[in-house]
């Protein structure tokens, strides 16, 4: 009887961890260490990389904006993918960049996991989105853009009024959060390779 308590314990603690969202960490705290890019030229092998990423990301956030969900499984799985397969430590960096982008990458690849395996509907899949965005940003503002993507959007109107933003190059007009196009107001930019 002692085993199946103990048992049903670590499951009752396991059920409760997956059901948690991670919270994206202040900077220099959490699970990202903060590591200083300027000055850092980032390979082009992994430049390239990055640009099968950020398509994958403008299929996901294209097919939220069209409402989706198969599509936006489909990308975020793709997108996963590719991060997965980021050749961050045969591109040359040293092991600490490339750890950095290791842990950054790997917390986008956690969120696109969640957003295919939850049963959020439409509304839970943007709530991934928009974590995933927001921790592509960090990436993007280490390596530099990609594919054109160099504005973080903001839309007050998501989520009803709490606001969100996205990543999207000048005419990234089209919004994946359901609100309307006008409401896209770039609020940053991402910096030039380096």
């Amino acid at each position: 009887m002692g085993s199946k308590l103990w048992s049903g314990g670590w499951m009752i603690l396991l059920a409760a961890a997956a059901c948690t969202q991670p919270v994206k960490a202040p900077a220099g705290e959490g699970e990202n260490p903060v590591v200083e890019f300027r000055g850092i030229t980032v390979p082009a092998v992994l430049k390239d990389s990055l640009r099968g990423v950020m398509d994958g990301y403008k299929v996901l956030s294209d097919a939220l904006a069209k409402e989706d969900t198969l599509l936006a499984d489909a990308a975020a799985r793709l997108m996963r993918q590719r991060l997965d397969s980021l050749p961050l430590y045969r591109s040359g960096l040293d092991s600490a960049h490339a750890g950095a982008l290791e842990l950054n990458a790997g917390s986008i690849s956690a969120e696109l996991t969640a957003m295919v395996l939850e049963d959020g509907g439409l509304e839970g899949r943007r709530q991934s989105f928009w974590m995933a965005s927001e921790l592509l940003y960090d990436l993007l503002q280490q390596t530099g853009p990609v594919n054109g993507v160099k504005y973080h959007y903001w839309c007050g109107e998501a989520f009803g009024g709490k606001g969100a933003f996205w990543l999207g190059d000048s005419a990234a007009l089209a919004n994946p959060y359901g609100g309307k196009a006008d409401c896209a107001e770039p609020r940053d930019t991402i910096g030039q390779w380096r």
